[in-house]
C-alpha cells in the first residue's frame, strides 16, 4: 500500500473511531466525480476525497482530475497544490510457461479539486427540488423489486426470508431520515446471496465490515441523490463496531467495505466504467 494512501487511510481510521465519519458532512457536497472522464469514484476513493474534502472547506465542487487531465481542458492547477492520492487498477503483464498472463495491478495516483485549478469554470448543476430527490430515490428502490415491509417498528433486513423491514415514512424524523435508513438497509439487501453474494456473518470482525459496508453505501447513495445533510448518530453506531475490527488490519478493512459498498452502488445504479481505472 502507498504510504500516501496508507496515512489518509489511517486518518480515516481514526476519523471513525472518533465518532466523526468523513462522509458524515459530506452529503452535501455529493459523490466525487472526474469533470474530464464524466465518471464517479469509486471504493476507497470516495472516502479519501470525502476526507479531503471536509479538510479543506474551500474544496465546495467535489470535481477531481489529475494534472494532465486538467490540462487537456486547457486549465491549470496552481502552483503549489497539493495533490490528494487515489487508487487505480492497471495489468502488469507476466509470461508463464510460454504464455503471457496479464496480473491485475493497483496502482497510485494524484488528483487535484477544481478549487486548486485555474481557467476552470464547473458546469452549472440543474436545480433538484427536494420532493423531486425524493422521487428519484423512491423510483431507484422501486426498481430493485426488494419486498420491504413496512409493518415492523424497528429497521432491519432479514436474510432468511429476503426482506427489509423498516417503519413507516411517518415515524422518522423527516423523509430524508427515512431513506437513509432505507439505503443502509438496501446496501445490507445487496450482499444476499442471489445478489453480490457477500454477507458473512460468522465473526463480529465480518457483521462489523458489513456495517460499515451498509453506512458507506447509505452516504454515498444519499450522496448521488442530492439529499441534505441530516442530524445523524449512526457515525457513532459505526465507531461502537471497529473495535471487533483487528487492530492490525483496519485501513484494509476500510477498503474492503468501501470496495464492496461501491459494488453494492454499483448494482443499484450501474455505471460501464469507474473514474479511477482512467485516472493515470
Amino acid at each position: 500500500m502507498n504510504d500516501a494512501v496508507k496515512k489518509m487511510l489511517s486518518a480515516i481510521v481514526a476519523q471513525i473511531e472518533a465518532g466523526c465519519s468523513p462522509w458524515e458532512r459530506s452529503w452535501k457536497l455529493l459523490s466525487p466525480h472526474n469533470p474530464v472522464t464524466k465518471r464517479r469514484y469509486n471504493g476507497s476513493n470516495v472516502l479519501m476525497l470525502w476526507s479531503e474534502m471536509n479538510q479543506n472547506k474551500e474544496y465546495d465542487v467535489s470535481e477531481w482530475a489529475t494534472y494532465k487531465q486538467w490540462a487537456s481542458t486547457g486549465a491549470q492547477v496552481i502552483k503549489g497544490s497539493k495533490g490528494t492520492p487515489i487508487i487505480y487498477s492497471a495489468t502488469h503483464s507476466k509470461e508463464e510457461d510460454g504464455k503471457v498472463k496479464r496480473i491485475p495491478v493497483f496502482k497510485t495516483s494524484f488528483v487535484f479539486n477544481a478549487a486548486q485549478v485555474d481557467g476552470y469554470e464547473p458546469e452549472p448543476k440543474p436545480l433538484i427540488t427536494l420532493e423531486e430527490s425524493h422521487r428519484a430515490a423512491q423510483a431507484m428502490i422501486d426498481s430493485t423489486g426488494a419486498v420491504i415491509d413496512h409493518s415492523g417498528d424497528q429497521p432491519r433486513f432479514r436474510p432468511l426470508s429476503d426482506t427489509i423491514e423498516i417503519p413507516v415514512i411517518e415515524n422518522f424524523t423527516s423523509p430524508n431520515h427515512y431513506y437513509h435508513t432505507l439505503f443502509h438497509e438496501l446496501t445490507h439487501w445487496t450482499g444476499h446471496e442471489p445478489r453480490l453474494n457477500r454477507l458473512t456473518f460468522d465473526t463480529k470482525e465480518n457483521y462489523a465490515i458489513e456495517e460499515l459496508v451498509a453506512e458507506i453505501g447509505a452516504s454515498t447513495l444519499y450522496a448521488h441523490f442530492n439529499l441534505p445533510s441530516i442530524e445523524s448518530h449512526d457515525a457513532s453506531y459505526i465507531a461502537s463496531w471497529m473495535k471487533h475490527i483487528n487492530t492490525t488490519s483496519k485501513e484494509q478493512a476500510v477498503m474492503k467495505a468501501a470496495t464492496w459498498a461501491s459494488q453494492a452502488f454499483n448494482f443499484l445504479i450501474p455505471e460501464e466504467v469507474t473514474a479511477e481505472r482512467k485516472a493515470a
